[in-house]
């Protein structure tokens, strides 16, 4: 009983630690790699250990299909980045309303990483509500 309970503890701590790596993928050789996230979802790219995480949306402002709209608005939100196991780094992310996706957005530097956001889903519809947790965002990462 006690050797179950000691194995248990220990798996857990060694689980728990802060050590541990998340979705692991290894980064290709071409320097480039795309992939998605979805909302509160977490990627480490390795051998570097570069940690994101697609936090959640700040504001969803983009111009919803079945209106007419003067501006095209945009949605913001939050991507959290770590390298080698340092510190989080928050990053505020914007997707412009109205353009055709996949989109070719500016990237954002971190480390010897490029990130660029290239398409934020589900889109939305006039008289519909997007629930939280329900977004998903298309991501291009380049080694510098």
């Amino acid at each position: 009983m006690r050797k179950t309970l000691l194995s248990i503890v220990l798996v857990l701590t060694i689980g728990c630690s802060p050590d541990s790596i998340v979705n692991p993928i290894d980064f290709p050789a071409g320097g480039k790699l795309e992939f998605t996230l979805n909302e509160g979802e977490e990627v480490t790219l390795m051998p570097d250990r570069f940690s994101i995480t697609f936090v959640s949306p700040v504001e969803e402002g983009r111009c919803p299909t079945g209106v007419v709209c003067f501006w095209p608005g945009e949605a913001r939100f939050i991507l959290r980045v770590s390298h080698s196991g340092q510190a989080n780094e928050e990053i505020r992310l914007v997707m412009p309303g109205l353009v055709q996706t996949p989109y070719a957005n500016k990237p954002v530097t971190h480390g010897n990483y490029s990130i660029v956001l290239r398409q934020l889903d589900p889109y939305p519809v006039h008289g519909e509500k997007i629930k939280r947790g329900t977004y998903s965002a298309l991501f291009r990462v380049e080694r510098l």
